[in-house]
């Protein structure tokens, strides 16, 4: 077998394929047929142009101070967050206690109104009292009533003892030549007459002594002296027949008997002359 020189050294690019992989010399190959002129053929097809092999691009160095910049903007950005978290957890604790108060307060409301509605049945007689009588506090109830109506027993009695005195001394003041009404008005005799005590037997002794002693003490409690009598007064001729009515009768009406009658009978006792003494003549006739 002879060896032959290959043509064409391997590695070298024969041609591109279709799909543009290149075309290599295979080494190692069957030796070449006896080359035969080829026939004559139609133009071959324009080959397509081999597609560019794209290179990556080459690294470029890194910048540090970029790479410092982007961690600062994350350590804020986290910082941030949390901060926002916190606020909400802060806002949503706030929420939750101001619930929690309020839910207390109407509770208590609720619990307090139910009190209040079941002490007023019970005090109406609606419901029984559940809560067993204190022994000691219906012990103390009934001490300061007794002690309440003793004290309003006294001052009962103190005021009746009194009102019983002061009639007494109205009714006695004249017999001891006293003013009853001047009496009263005085607080030292009032004093000295007010521990008296009209049940006694000795009462109205005690208190003739007590008016003659203010009597002789002070001339203002002596009784005014009595007026004398006012002298009959003549009988007048009257005009008309006589006048028998009442309040002042057949006489000389005063003040009180004016005042005590209608005024038809005072018109009647003007006519009959009754009224002389007071002032008034009878009314001349019409014709």
């Amino acid at each position: 077998m002879q060896h032959r020189t290959l043509s064409t050294p391997p590695g070298v690019v024969l041609g591109y394929r279709r799909n543009g992989q290149p075309i290599y010399p295979i080494a190692g190959g069957s030796e070449p047929a006896v080359e035969t002129p080829p026939a004559p053929a139609a133009d071959p097809a324009p080959e397509a142009p081999a597609a560019p092999v794209e290179t990556p691009p080459a690294p470029q160095p890194e910048d540090p101070g970029a790479a410092s910049t982007d961690a600062d903007k994350t350590a804020r950005t986290i910082a941030a967050i949390r901060d926002d978290f916190k606020g909400e957890r802060a806002k949503r604790q706030a929420a939750e206690q101001q619930l929690t108060a309020l839910q207390q307060a109407l509770d208590a409301d609720k619990a307090d109104r139910a009190k209040r509605d079941k002490a007023l049945a019970v005090a109406l007689g609606l419901a029984a009292d559940e809560q067993p009588p204190d022994p000691a506090k219906l012990a103390a109830d009934l001490q300061a009533a007794q002690e309440q109506a003793r004290t309003d027993l006294a001052q009962r009695d103190t005021a009746m003892r009194a009102q019983q005195v002061e009639l007494a001394v109205l009714r006695n003041a004249a017999k001891h030549g006293g003013n009853g009404d001047a009496l009263l008005d005085s607080r030292t005799f009032m004093t000295a007459v007010q521990g008296l005590d009209p049940a006694s037997d000795d009462f109205a002794e005690r208190l003739g002594e007590a008016i003659k002693t203010a009597v002789e003490g002070g001339t203002q409690f002596k009784a005014p002296a009595a007026e004398p009598a006012a002298p009959k007064q003549p009988a007048v001729a009257r005009s008309g027949g006589e006048f028998n009515g009442s309040p002042g009768g057949n006489r000389q009406w005063t003040l009180d008997d004016v005042t005590r009658a209608s005024a038809d009978e005072v018109v009647t006792a003007q006519n009959a002359g009754l009224l002389i003494d007071l002032g008034y003549a009878p009314q001349k006739k019409r014709r």
